[in-house]
């Protein structure tokens, strides 16, 4: 097999823990054939230097994708990389779980073009129009510190 054409067609959960030098886990040429849409579970602990966990280019490769939990990912300023895609293409469809947990320096859930799709705009109508499916929504010490003001509910 060249290295060209490898895939996890098959692969259905993945966890990362304790990489204290990842920085990517996906490279950009990564194609989109790579999971075959297979993927249910990702779990990433304690990469201190992960900085976006799935890019723009990839979010068509996690449909299937359930579940997500991310914990103590000190440097992590983003989960899903929503630019590019137009509002007809939903994001994760399937997810019924978010786990976020220790990112003090998470500034975007869903990054996208909008200003207001930030983590003080936490429960705006664009972040979750696709997770139709979401049962458990988990944000526990995350983004940079605000005060009571600035938090909004929209």
């Amino acid at each position: 097999m060249e290295c060209s054409s490898v895939s996890l067609p098959n692969l259905e959960v993945l966890e990362l823990s304790d990489l204290s030098m990842l920085k990517m886990i996906w490279h950009s040429q990564l194609s989109l054939e790579f999971f075959e849409d297979k993927l249910e579970i990702l779990n990433v602990h304690t990469c201190p230097c992960l900085v976006n966990l799935i890019p723009s280019h990839l979010m068509q490769s996690f449909q299937n994708l359930k579940k997500v939990v991310v914990r103590d990912c000190k440097v992590l300023e983003s989960v899903f990389d929503h630019r590019g895609f137009n509002g007809d293409n939903r994001i994760l469809p399937k997810i019924e779980i978010l786990q976020l947990e220790e990112l003090p320096k998470l500034s975007f859930i869903v990054y996208n073009k909008d200003q207001n799709d930030n983590i003080r705009h936490l429960l705006s109508p664009f972040k979750f129009k696709d997770f139709c499916h979401l049962k458990e929504l988990r944000i526990i010490n995350c983004g940079k510190p605000l005060d009571e003001k600035s938090l909004i509910i929209s």
